[in-house]
């Protein structure tokens, strides 16, 4: 089957191997998506690149209202998922953001070690989603602060059909 997101940070970073960190310690990063027919979100992903630490990953709605959130320990870099305690149904045509968030350790971005042309420049769609901003926030609360796809954030909601 065709993946749900047309564009994944998490899995790209993953793939590139992210871990330039441009941000202090106790910012808020993700992603911010629009479901474009019936999906849940089941939790988030996120490449970290940092070492031992506590991760908070969180789902917030188009109010910024943190809906989902579980935090997960980590012993260094790789690929992390969690998966939320009950799956989170979202609404067609209304914004959500995935978010990762850490007290301790400064979050990463990725940007300068990407290929040209595999980062995006505005929204990306496919018949299910549209992603259209990498966003953060200084604190743990809600993403809202956009990068206008300069800094990517390697975050991503882990998406099912509803």
């Amino acid at each position: 089957s065709a993946p749900l997101l047309p564009f994944d940070p998490a899995l790209e970073a993953s793939l590139v191997g992210a871990g330039e960190s441009l941000l202090s310690a106790g910012y808020t990063l993700g992603l911010a998506f629009l479901p474009l027919s019936g999906l849940s979100c089941t939790g988030v992903r996120t490449y970290w690149g940092a070492g031992a630490a506590t991760l908070k990953f969180s789902l917030y709605d188009k109010d910024g209202t943190r809906v989902k959130t579980k935090t997960q320990a980590v012993t260094g870099p790789g690929l992390v998922e969690v998966t939320f305690d009950a799956a989170q149904a979202l609404t067609a045509g209304q914004a959500y953001r995935a978010a990762v968030y850490c007290a301790t350790t400064s979050t990463g971005a990725y940007q300068g070690n990407l290929p040209t042309g595999a980062a995006p420049t505005g929204v990306v769609r496919n018949g299910t989603v549209a992603v259209f901003d990498a966003c953060y926030t200084n604190g743990d609360s809600n993403p809202s602060t956009s990068s206008g796809w300069l800094y990517l954030y390697a975050v991503s909601p882990i998406l099912v059909q509803a």
